[in-house]
């Protein structure tokens, strides 16, 4: 839920005008070919600027600016890094970023279900391993298709269209927010972990009388 008064754009250091790109996942999720993703995303967009959260002691950040001088260096002065948020900062910033970005490899569950909260699009390629198919999966549930990606180069077209086409980025949010519902009150995987739950304990419970009997 947003506070009474949320951070604005321009608190994040943004301008009129400019794209707001934001990934506020923690850095240690950033693996180097995530890199020229983001490199080519910047390149397309001249009006972009990405916003990135600090961790806790501000070292990872540190390394990863580093990083990004060596990657992109063309477009590293692009890269914003706010320090770390309370969790009512991190709403603003998710509420008032235009497109949120999905790392390889390792996206975000929790961090999804914040987007679609704030009706907000979440671009994502999904990976080989669970830990990369959250997004794919809530968006499957909701029937749309238009922000997960199906290779490296269509991660940069998909986020740099839903940036700058104004028009298509509120069709999107539109879509979100008419389907997401199906993920928020979909009550069927709590009845699944209850079951889960109450086999395993009968099982535990079978197995510990057959230890009694012997």
């Amino acid at each position: 839920m947003l506070p009474a008064s949320p951070k604005t754009r321009e608190d994040f250091g943004l301008r009129t005008g400019q794209t707001f790109y934001a990934c506020p996942q923690k850095l240690r999720k950033f693996q180097p070919d995530f890199d020229p993703l983001l490199r080519d995303i910047l390149d397309r967009d001249p009006h972009g600027v990405l916003v990135l959260v600090e961790d806790y002691s501000g070292a990872v950040a540190a390394k990863l600016r580093q990083r990004f001088e060596r990657t992109m260096p063309a477009v590293a002065d692009r890269v914003r890094f706010v320090p770390r948020l309370s969790i009512s900062g991190y709403f603003s910033l998710t509420a008032a970023a235009d497109v949120l970005l999905d790392p390889l490899h390792y996206g975000g569950g929790a961090t999804m279900y914040d987007a679609m909260s704030f009706n907000k699009p979440m671009v994502s390629l999904p990976g080989r391993f669970l830990r990369g198919r959250y997004a794919l999966g809530f968006y499957r549930h909701m029937g749309i298709d238009d922000c997960i990606a199906s290779s490296p180069a269509d991660y940069v077209e998909k986020v740099v269209a839903l940036g700058t086409d104004i028009d298509y980025r509120r069709t999107i949010e539109q879509r979100i927010a008419e389907t997401s519902p199906v993920v928020f009150d979909d009550t069927g995987i709590v009845a699944e972990y209850e079951r889960v739950f109450l086999q395993l304990v009968d099982e535990a419970r079978g197995n510990r009388e057959k230890g009694t009997a012997k």
